[in-house]
């Protein structure tokens, strides 16, 4: 069963402290997004939803390559194509705003049509100058030769620690040193009490025996906290 006891005054306090720091949280205004680069932002969406018709296909539809922004630098039947600061004039936004683009039942979600709209509003740039050239097909783009799953299995050094951080394996190495990078530090060690609840919560089926066990594991600590 549940414990249905109230909570304690330390609960409450809890809670109000978990509420103020929600507010002051909220009260901050969001930090400014960078811009959208075709890159990073706007390749994977195109790559993923139309390359098949538009770029890696054994025909361009309607003569339209996607696969570079400067491809996209051209007119067709139906209008331009990109008009960099202009998504309403562009015809790569109209078509995947208005759900004609892609031809299939599953569209471009919100925040993809979002984002392609901001990357033409903000000029429409590339993180770095395009090929002068570019082989029929799919290709792999130094971006996403760099994605971390491609890298070789690697040892990384360990970070150095001092006796204060309470660095007690590896992994606690890199996590004290990304702290420090943020002026942060490890959290103070959970007490024994603190452990036994979280384990209440995780092991449901273990409830049943937490009375035993907890005397058996938080009987030494309270004798010792006695004397």
């Amino acid at each position: 069963m549940f414990d249905r006891r109230p909570q304690s005054k330390g609960g409450f306090r809890d809670l109000r402290f978990l509420c103020s720091l929600a507010f002051l949280l909220l009260s901050f205004p969001p930090a400014h997004a960078a811009s959208p680069v075709f890159e990073k932002d706007i390749r994977p969406i195109l790559k993923a939803q139309c390359f098949d018709c538009h770029g890696e296909g054994e025909k361009l539809k309607g003569g339209v390559d996607l696969r570079l922004r400067r491809f996209m630098l051209k007119d067709v039947d139906d209008g331009p194509v990109l008009v960099p600061g202009k998504p309403d004039k562009s015809l790569l936004y109209k078509m995947v705003q208005n759900g004609e683009m892609p031809k299939r039942d599953k569209k471009l979600t919100h925040d993809h049509v979002e984002t392609i709209k901001q990357w033409i509003a903000s000029g429409a740039k590339t993180a770095h100058p395009e090929p002068t050239e570019l082989a029929k097909g799919g290709g792999i783009t130094e971006e996403e030769r760099a994605f971390w799953s491609f890298q070789p299995i690697r040892r990384p050094p360990i970070p150095k620690t001092k006796p204060k951080d309470r660095g007690r394996t590896p992994i606690d190495a890199f996590l004290v040193s990304a702290l420090a990078k943020q002026k942060l530090e490890l959290s103070p060690d959970a007490d024994k009490v603190t452990l036994l609840r979280r384990a209440c919560f995780d092991l449901t089926p273990f409830r049943q025996h937490l009375p035993t066990f907890s005397r058996s594991w938080l009987t030494p600590l309270r004798t010792r906290t006695k004397n």
